[in-house]
């Protein structure tokens, strides 16, 4: 489209503007009329208070052409298409349909310049040499224009009509446009190309479970909550933006020989599909020192950003709690705990009091059975090792009609006449997602490997294995997030009688996003009438369970306990995923009365027994254990018996 758009430059740039000096010409009485309208003005005031013309896109073109305002440095031609990006002769911008020129004249309360004059280009002001900010003064202003105006004349056609002057143009400029198409800095971009990434200006961003939270969280909005107070704060939150694990940087690594390769396509067998600008930034792309080994799954500079910024919205949204005076900081009134997310917490406490060690932190166990339950769980390890729930839905969905549509169109886009594995499309996801996690202004070259859809469907099939991993697909997941359930009702229970019993302000946790998706499932949010499979991708573009929205980087549930001016019911809470409030099944646009939530979870909260983890095929598997330790002991036994005798 843009080869198309500046072809049509090329011609009217010759043929209507700055390219031959026949057109400033052929402009310039309009310029003359504008003058003399405005000279009579000064003395004038009988003068109409508009005037209108109204003509085609040449004249307007030779008008703008004769005003000098649309002059290029540099002449377009047809060997500088590359060069001209940034050209002022564009006629998409200049000469659209209903394009206009608009001059108005003013008159000032000043004696130095009492006559000013503005001018506007498609509604647009106009920036004109020796103005200051976009006003001019007339009197100046009048003496470049008069130059221009005195200087009307038509015996330059008369002279240029002999000789068949419209026949030589009209060979000249086919000759000039046939030259431009055929100029080799043009040829590679009538390749077919899909589409060209880096000049995309609304690129997908919903990268699942490495979704930037900047992209995703809710911390503009303020939630005022009337008549209430909040008493208590309550949060489970993941890590921030980190470098992938060391198992992810070995794969993205080795992205650099398939990078050769994808060029390789292009440039010699010229078999692939992408634009030349990616290709550029595709060459440019070296693995950075995110991507070295000791660097694995540590906190970026935007995590520490990420972590910060949450702590300083919270304490923004709720200065009651989270902004004490400096002797009220205390281990007491505030209570941080962390298993792997131990970096993520202290930037979150750094960015909420200004110091890593404002308080003491609790000690957390290697096997610690409030905020990372599932590890403890004979049951849950055992399928997740044997990969039942993956086995079925995520195996199936590889299988299927749209993930391999995704594995021939890409593989065909970088230049691949067989279909690359599976192995290599999650390689160059993972150098996608992780860099634009890492640095959310700038676009990675991966992603231009993906259509808009396929980033789709890869963030769908995402979704669909921790949806069985974590979520609503299993049952025993329902169970995993009960001991967080179990805390934070303790602690609102404990508020909810005695507002004095001398609870902390703030409950801060920091694990991973199995254990957030535990707690969601439980709690039941973000839950969805229908099941994801690996057959209902299109039905379920709406859904509730998207990892993007819940599990980003930096995800977080933070559940806020309210007293209330209410009769009925004084005691409220609120919870928030993402800092964007829940609209929970049961309470009032989000606001859910404390008695409702008691009813709903107490019986589950109060018996957070996980027998479950050891019954079914934790039984079954220990069951063989249990025998070759009776044997062994048998065996013992009887060879101690025999020597005795």
């Amino acid at each position: 489209m843009r080869v198309l758009e500046y072809e049509e430059d090329l011609f009217y740039y010759y043929n209507g503007g700055p390219g031959e000096e026949i057109n400033s010409q052929l402009g310039c009485y309009l310029i003359r009329d504008m003058v003399d309208h405005f000279t009579k003005l000064e003395v004038n005031d009988d003068e109409p208070k508009g005037v209108f013309y109204f003509t085609h896109s040449q004249m307007m073109m030779l008008f703008l052409t004769a005003m000098r305002i649309v002059q290029n440095p540099i002449a377009l031609t047809a060997t500088n298409f590359r060069d001209m990006d940034h050209r002022n002769w564009r006629i998409s911008q200049l000469v659209p349909f209903a394009a206009n020129f608009a001059a108005v004249f003013h008159r000032c309360n000043s004696s130095d310049a009492p006559f000013k004059v503005v001018f506007y280009l498609n509604e647009n002001p106009l920036i004109i040499e020796g103005c200051e900010n976009e006003v001019c003064d007339w009197m100046q202003l009048k003496k470049k224009l008069d130059a221009i105006a005195t200087n009307c004349s038509m015996e330059v056609c008369k002279k240029k009509l002999s000789g068949d002057f419209h026949c030589i143009m009209s060979a000249l400029l086919v000759l000039l446009v046939a030259s431009f198409l055929a100029s080799p800095s043009v040829h590679v971009l009538a390749r077919d190309v899909d589409f060209c990434f880096a000049d995309e200006d609304d690129p997908y961003l919903y990268m699942a479970t490495k979704t930037a939270y900047h992209f995703v969280h809710g911390g503009k909005t303020r939630f005022q909550t009337p008549n209430c107070r909040p008493v208590q704060i309550w949060m489970l939150a993941t890590h921030g933006t980190r470098c992938p694990t060391i198992q992810e940087i070995d794969k993205i690594v080795s992205l650099t020989e398939l990078k050769e390769q994808i060029l390789q396509n292009h440039e010699e067998r010229k078999e692939g599909h992408m634009c030349n600008r990616d290709l550029d930034n595709l060459r440019r792309w070296r693995p950075n020192e995110y991507l070295s080994p000791q660097r694995a799954e540590v906190l970026t500079p935007q995590g520490v950003e990420d972590m910060k910024l949450l702590a300083r919205r919270l304490q923004s949204n709720f200065p009651e709690l989270l902004q004490p005076n400096y002797f009220n900081i205390t281990s007491a009134n505030y209570k941080f705990r962390a298993t792997e997310a131990h970096d993520s917490m202290t930037s979150f406490l750094e960015g909420l009091f200004a110091s890593k060690s404002a308080v003491l932190l609790e000690e957390s166990s290697l096997n610690d059975t409030l905020l990372t339950a599932y590890k403890t769980c004979g049951v849950w390890k055992n399928e997740e090792n044997e990969g039942s729930f993956e086995n079925t839905e995520r195996s199936k969905f590889n299988a299927g009609p749209e993930f391999q549509n995704l594995l021939r169109n890409v593989s065909r886009r970088i230049g691949f006449l067989y279909n690359i594995s599976a192995d290599r499309i999650d390689a160059m996801y993972d150098a996608c997602r992780y860099q634009k996690a890492w640095s959310v202004t700038e676009l990675s070259p991966w992603c231009a490997v993906f259509s808009k859809e396929e980033l789709r469907i890869l963030e769908y099939r995402e979704d669909l294995d921790y949806y069985y991993k974590a979520g609503y697909g299993r049952d025993i997941n329902t169970r995993l997030g009960c001991p967080l359930l179990h805390d934070m009702m303790q602690h609102f229970w404990n508020v909810a009688r005695n507002e004095m019993s001398g609870e902390p302000m703030g409950i801060f946790y920091f694990s991973d996003i199995i254990s957030l998706q535990n707690l969601l499932t439980t709690i039941g949010i973000n839950e969805d009438q229908t099941r994801l499979t690996a057959y209902n991708y299109r039905e379920m573009a709406r859904r509730q369970w998207r990892t993007s929205i819940m599990s980003s980087f930096a995800a977080n549930l933070v559940a806020v306990f309210y007293k209330c001016h209410d009769i009925k019911s004084s005691n409220k809470v609120i919870f928030f995923l993402g800092e964007k409030l829940v609209r929970y099944d049961g309470c009032q646009v989000g606001l859910c009365d404390w008695e409702f939530l008691k009813s709903k979870f107490d019986e589950l909260a109060s018996n957070c027994k996980l027998d479950v983890c050891w019954k079914a095929n934790a039984a079954t598997s220990s069951f063989p254990n249990s025998i070759a330790i009776l044997l062994v002991c048998f065996i013992v036994l009887v060879r101690l018996g025999y020597r005795q005798l």
